[in-house]
């Protein structure tokens, strides 16, 4: 079973499921979504030997809602996916699984 945490990405704080140990896979749901669409993949892929970590985008679940339309670009996206992966394994390759 994931574990909850509240991640600052240096941009905006996401919460993310995390299970396993290893080199971090990043799963990214799609809209209208959440970390839950992810929940089948979590534990196959911790099993496998990879820390599986799956988020709420911005604005969804139980990350930061920012107000304006301005901060929902996909620059601003990627920078949070790329402060997550240095917050949780600097320096490190990462895998990135995404969908919509």
């Amino acid at each position: 079973m994931p574990e909850m945490h509240q991640i600052d990405t240096g941009h905006a704080t996401l919460r993310c499921a995390m299970e396993g140990t290893g080199p971090l896979v990043i799963f990214v749901h799609g809209f209208p979504e959440s970390w839950y669409s992810w929940r089948h993949q979590i534990g196959p892929v911790a099993q496998a030997g990879y820390t599986a970590c799956a988020i709420d985008v911005r604005g969804y679940g139980g990350s930061d809602k920012p107000p304006e339309v301005a901060d929902y670009t996909l620059e601003k996206i990627a920078a949070d996916l790329i402060g997550l992966a240095d917050a949780l394994q600097p320096g490190e390759p990462v895998i990135l699984v995404g969908h919509d």
